[in-house]
């Protein structure tokens, strides 16, 4: 009896979590769907003679399946007055000659620096790539920064349109989330663990430092606010750099904004479950801030969200063959709700059938970030291994 009522107030839970979920994406996608129409308006509209000077720095490592296509999507951009500059951190695979094809035929707007020192100690590859790059070369005529993954793909109008929202709302550092991925893996698997990080990192404390983020995909900072708050180097040791960058800004008294699921960002990663699962494993409990507590509270909730599947498969197996219609209810309740969600990556609806798998594949993806960090202290990422990711630099 007592087993009852706990499985019965796990089901009440796992439905009010959900429409709570639903509620707060919705409220994401509105705002993101908001600051989208506001850049495409200020840059129809903005005084083309006036567009500052922008450059943009793109990091690559083995990146021969994604770097094309990444800084061809930058480098014909209808702005006017950009420089493009890609590190090539001692890539291995065919990245250095795509390179050098792309410098042939865009030799006015691109340029690359290659890496071939081995990293400093404490610095991650990335953090290193893009301060070596920003310290190299960048025009000192450069009002504007744009950090860009090689896996993303920038639709036209991103530049202007970054830049207008910016100049417009008074920002110096702006994020936009991808709005669309490749790969099946990461459209049905995103979207929850997305959630999932949110849950992980978010205080009470509305101030509080953990509340502040950002995403690698679109990364534009203005530049005297990238100098004075030490840029990459002040976050050199930090492996989701992203957010640990927004929040030197932050601490330094700029301001700071990050869109989910922008129609002017793409992201294409390699699309095995594998590369999903080691990107998303490498910090994710970082993300968490290294407490297991919060990994016991999420693996615990996410729990509460495949509860009442396993009801109804054990009900439908049983002699009688009965489920309760709320567990029904609260079943059709999830896959509406993700399916809605799923839209927000451009993912077909159906994959909403998929939810529990979902579930299971991302908690697991929790547990093993928890294990790989927490008890091993060291991940891999790019055919480098990063030795104990909580440590602080002396």
């Amino acid at each position: 009896m007592l087993l009852k009522k706990i499985l019965d107030a796990a089901s009440v839970n796992s439905l009010i979590s959900t429409l709570v979920n639903f509620t707060f994406y919705s409220l994401f996608m509105r705002q993101a769907i908001q600051i989208d129409k506001k850049m495409e308006d200020l840059a129809r509209t903005r005084n083309k003679s006036s567009w500052p000077f922008l450059t943009v720095l793109v990091p690559a490592r083995n990146e021969e399946a994604t770097i094309e296509g990444c800084l061809t999507s930058i480098l014909n951009q209808d702005y006017p007055n950009f420089e493009v500059i890609v590190i090539d951190d001692n890539s291995q695979d065919a990245t250095p000659q795509i390179l050098a094809d792309l410098a042939g035929q865009y030799c006015e707007q691109l340029k690359v620096v290659t890496l071939a020192l081995p990293l400093p100690e404490y610095w991650t590859g990335k953090n290193n790539a893009l301060w070596q790059g920003y310290s190299r070369v960048v025009s000192k005529n450069s009002e504007w920064l744009l950090f860009v993954d090689s896996d993303s793909r920038l639709q036209q109008g991103a530049l202007r349109g970054g830049i207008s929202y910016c100049k417009d709302q008074n920002l110096d550092l702006l994020s936009l989330a991808a709005g669309y991925y490749g790969g099946f893996w990461h459209r049905l698997l995103l979207v929850e663990l997305s959630k999932l990080y949110f849950l992980g990192a978010f205080s009470i404390n509305p101030h509080a430092e953990s509340n502040v983020t950002a995403v690698g995909a679109f990364l534009l900072a203005r530049r005297e606010a990238y100098d004075k708050s030490g840029g990459h180097k002040a976050v050199c040791h930090e492996v989701i750099e992203d957010a640990a960058l927004a929040r030197s800004f932050r601490r330094s008294g700029f301001t700071t904004l990050v869109s989910s699921a922008s129609s002017f960002v793409r992201q294409e990663p390699e699309a095995s479950l594998k590369a999903f699962w080691l990107s998303m494993s490498k910090n994710w409990f970082l993300v968490a801030r290294g407490s297991w507590a919060r990994v016991a509270f999420l693996t615990l909730y996410q729990s509460y969200n495949f509860l009442p599947f396993i009801r109804v498969a054990f009900g439908l197996a049983g002699k009688e063959r009965k489920v309760r219609t709320f567990d029904l209810a609260t079943i059709g309740i999830m896959l509406l709700t993700y399916s809605q969600m799923l839209q927000s990556y451009k993912a077909p609806r159906s994959y909403a059938l998929l939810y529990p798998l979902a579930v299971l594949i991302d908690t697991l993806i929790i547990l093993d970030s928890a294990v790989r960090i927490g008890l091993f202290r060291k991940v891999s990422w790019r055919d480098r291994e990063i030795k104990n990711p909580l440590r602080k630099p002396r």
